[in-house]
């Protein structure tokens, strides 16, 4: 009779770890991203902190480029012992970037220097400012609706499993920028996917 018998060279299945994306757009998003912003003469603390959702091209297997839209928050405050002031803005977020990723041989680590410009365009804010004891609140509203800040974004992403932890250095490039984020550059870490 006859019986088949299988090939004496076979090899086990597994899975391919290649990540070779050439030529598609794949989903993007930075779901937590905060920054320590430089201190206003005086001001105790200020900060900003930002999400954003959007897609990368890749050119090849290693080179990106993309763009997000999210939202961020700008807070910086002040306590004194009989007084305090709180400023908050608040501005649609569009990080933009080109990127180099680089893997090791199993592609679970990697690293990823990129740049680009972050697009922050104003849409409302305010200041509080309190005096104590009595509480007596003033508060004003910031007149930065479709004020557009523009910065260039400088960093580096450490891939784990292709989750990224990113840290970046944001400079100012236009006068609106300085006005949300202070006059000098920025540091930002974030977590993403």
């Amino acid at each position: 009779t006859d019986s088949i018998t299988p090939p004496t060279t076979t090899q086990p299945y597994t899975p391919s770890t290649d990540t070779d994306n050439t030529g598609k757009w794949i989903g993007a998003f930075n779901f937590l991203e905060f920054g320590f912003l430089s201190l206003p003469e005086s001001y105790d603390f200020a900060s900003t902190m930002a999400w954003s959702i959007g897609a990368h091209y890749w050119f090849n297997k290693n080179a990106y480029a993309g763009g997000k839209i999210g939202y961020k928050m700008a807070n910086s405050w002040d306590r004194e012992d009989r007084y305090r002031i709180d400023v908050t803005g608040h501005f649609i977020h569009i990080p933009l970037e080109i990127g180099y990723t680089i893997y090791n041989k199993s592609q679970k680590f990697g690293i990823i220097p990129y740049t680009g410009f972050d697009l922050d365009l104003g849409v409302g804010g305010k200041s509080v400012q309190a005096y104590y004891p009595d509480y007596d609140e003033k508060k004003s509203k910031l007149k930065i609706g479709g004020d557009v800040g523009i910065g260039l974004r400088l960093g580096l992403k450490i891939m784990i499993h292709h989750f990224p932890i990113y840290a970046t250095y944001t400079l100012p490039l236009n006068k609106k920028h300085k006005n949300f984020f202070g006059e000098d550059g920025h540091f930002q870490i974030g977590l993403g996917f």
